[in-house]
Formats: structure tokens, C-alpha cells, sequence
């Protein structure tokens, strides 16, 4: 897991990730590892959005894309 625009640089959050591992991604996994991706990320405001916009948009798109997970086995 990479996430971009949240930081300088890229940012792999290894406590979500490692909080993941050997679950089945039910929505209460997929909450926490949302939840502890976004804890150490302070993304740039700018003109396109507001520091906890990005927050949000990443914990959105992390959910997502893990569902779709799921759903795909």
C-alpha cells in the first residue's frame, strides 16, 4: 500500500498494512486500517483542497479500493 499527494514524498503505512494481514477485510478491518493510515499524514492544503479534505478523500479511496478487494477475493 503507497499512498501519493499526502506528503513530500510517498507514504506506505505499514501499521495499516500489517494490520491487515491475515484478515478476511471485513468492514470493521477495513475501518481500522483506514483509520491507521490516515494517523500520520498531514497532507498539504492548496488551492484543489483543504488539508482535511485530503484526509478524507484518502480514507474514501483506501475503502473503496479495499472492498473492491473483497469483493474480487
Amino acid at each position: 500500500m503507497h499512498l501519493r499527494g499526502v506528503r513530500d514524498r510517498p507514504h506506505r503505512p505499514l501499521e495499516a498494512e500489517n494490520a491487515l494481514k491475515g484478515t478476511k477485510l471485513s468492514d470493521s478491518d477495513i475501518s481500522k486500517a483506514t483509520e491507521l493510515a490516515v494517523a500520520g499524514v498531514n497532507p498539504p492544503s492548496d488551492s484543489r483542497g483543504s488539508s482535511s479534505y485530503r484526509r478524507e478523500v484518502m480514507k474514501r479511496l483506501l475503502r473503496n479500493t479495499l472492498e473492491e478487494m473483497r469483493r474480487e477475493g
